[in-house]
């Protein structure tokens, strides 16, 4: 089974996180590079729309050799997002993308994972851009553990 591996993150908001442990239920899309972000921003807005109260959180994947760049990088989102909220819901990655990718299962950087998390195990994961029929996999599972019926 697929698991978020164990790594430090950065809430742009300003505050640091452990992921998975930190990262709370519902949907986590997970994005490789800026061009994702409209992919990202599709499936928060149908989140959001179509199943109010599902949390989503946004985690952009960075390769580990920019690390020394995080204040730049961090910075550069914090002054162009503004929105508290998106601040909020956005947490930084900077890790061994590779690994990262085959602990999640992911064949390839290609495109954005929206994955259900359980205590760090993928539930569900669907890549790609929205599609109302691809997006019920993951949504039912995220209801039902927001409920307390874990999968």
């Amino acid at each position: 089974m697929a698991h978020f591996p164990d790594v430090g993150g950065f809430v742009l908001s300003g505050r640091r996180v452990q992921l998975p442990r930190d990262l709370p239920s519902g949907l986590t899309v997970v994005a490789f590079a800026m061009w994702h972000q409209r992919l990202v921003d599709d499936w928060i807005a149908w989140c959001q729309r179509a199943h109010v109260g599902v949390p989503v959180v946004e985690v952009p994947v960075i390769s580990r050799s920019w690390r020394w760049q995080r204040p730049f990088i961090d910075g550069g989102m914090i002054a162009g997002i503004r929105d508290r909220a998106v601040l909020a819901r956005t947490i930084t990655v900077y890790t061994d993308v590779g690994a990262l990718c085959e602990a999640l299962e992911l064949p390839d950087t290609s495109t954005v994972a929206a994955l259900v998390l359980d205590e760090g195990d993928v539930v569900a994961c669907v890549r790609g851009p929205v599609d109302e029929a691809e997006a019920g996999r993951v949504i039912s599972p995220a209801l039902r553990i927001l409920d307390g019926h874990a999968t």
